[in-house]
């Protein structure tokens, strides 16, 4: 396995239970995955539809990780649900999915891209800094996920990179 090999693409009906099962994998390992994790998973439709988008990183034919990335206002859109399967970390997957879901929000002209992470996903968390994400308040716990987690911004200049390439 190459990382050159790893193609990114969007979403497929037939990579349904591949976003669910990649997610459910690591949300196993480091929390409990909620009711509200499960409809998200089990739906991924839903973030199409909402005008979202979902990203597989793809290696021999198969999904070997996943992001989505979903508005939540006209100007801003949330990079979400992204996991990569644990035997293929290490080969920039992760970077990939993420630089696409950037060059997408970006391409139709959202000026705020945020994430929601927890100090226990500490590789993700030095991903998110190199594209340029810093940590924006406090930790709390989200009201949705029940999980102890911080939010994270796109930097503008990163933004203004993402703009500009």
């Amino acid at each position: 396995m190459d990382k050159r090999d790893i193609q990114v693409r969007e979403y497929r009906p037939e990579w349904r239970s591949d976003f669910r099962n990649l997610n459910v994998s690591w949300l196993a390992a480091l929390f409990s995955v909620t009711a509200e994790d499960e409809r998200q998973l089990g739906n991924p439709e839903a973030i199409l539809e909402k005008g979202g988008m979902i990203f597989f990183a793809v290696l021999e034919d198969r999904p070997i990780g996943t992001v989505a990335v979903i508005p939540d206002s006209p100007s801003s859109i949330q990079v979400a649900k992204m996991g990569v399967d644990e035997r293929c970390r290490g080969l920039g997957a992760g970077n990939a999915l993420l630089d696409a879901a950037l060059r997408w929000s970006v391409s139709r002209n959202f000026t705020t891209i945020h994430l929601d992470t927890a100090d226990q996903l500490v590789e993700a968390i030095r991903l998110y800094e190199r594209a340029g994400f810093r940590r924006k308040g406090d930790h709390h716990v989200h009201p949705v996920f029940k999980r102890t987690t911080f939010r994270m911004e796109l930097a503008p200049e990163a933004l203004e990179r993402y703009r500009s390439a």
